[in-house]
């Protein structure tokens, strides 16, 4: 919301479903984190230029384009996107969780570069949430292979996006983490 009323893009990009804790967060206004019917509607009504991630049932593709945004379930439309294009993306959650990622579903790591690649359109400026979500549900279950897994594959994201921060020269990346979780241990 602060970048936007800066006149910045702003997006949200997640392996959660879009509904999910992290990406409610930073698009939407509930009162519960479990409120997924309520927290879809504010995305929808909301100001992001981008919100991509694992599918949320409440979001279909007639309330997308009801509500400004190309709806995209495929890496190529998300490749196919006409710049300025608002867009909402929902992926198939099993691709992202096992790290399959076949021809329809975007890595994460594309993900990011392509909502950088689109934000940075923006000559004010963009603020842009990635979140890598399953290391933190393998983490749980103290599932340390996958959770390493998981955590390559954010590092990635974070990668290309140190690389073009770099390249820019005046963009901002802070990495973190929410918490650790299950007492992990090998």
């Amino acid at each position: 919301e602060l970048a936007k009323s800066l006149g910045k893009a702003a997006g949200v990009v997640t392996t959660d479903s879009t509904s999910g804790a992290t990406p409610s967060a930073f698009s939407a206004h509930a009162k519960d984190r479990d409120y997924a019917e309520e927290i879809s509607e504010d995305q929808l009504t909301g100001d992001l230029d981008l919100i991509w991630g694992a599918t949320e049932s409440y979001i279909t593709h007639e309330k997308a384009s009801a509500n400004g945004f190309a709806y995209l379930d495929d890496v190529a439309d998300i490749e196919a996107l006409p710049a300025g294009t608002r867009s909402f993306g929902q992926f198939n959650w099993d691709d992202f969780a096992n790290v399959t990622n076949p021809d329809k579903t975007p890595t994460i790591e594309k993900m990011t570069k392509e909502a950088i690649d689109i934000l940075d359109d923006d000559e004010d400026g963009f603020f842009l949430m990635v979140e890598g979500a399953h290391i933190d549900k393998y983490s749980h279950g103290q599932d340390i292979d996958n959770a390493v897994k998981q955590l390559q594959e954010f590092d990635k994201a974070i990668a290309y996006a140190l690389e073009y921060a770099e390249r820019d020269g005046s963009t901002l990346v802070v990495i973190t983490a929410d918490h650790e979780t299950g007492s992990v241990s090998y």
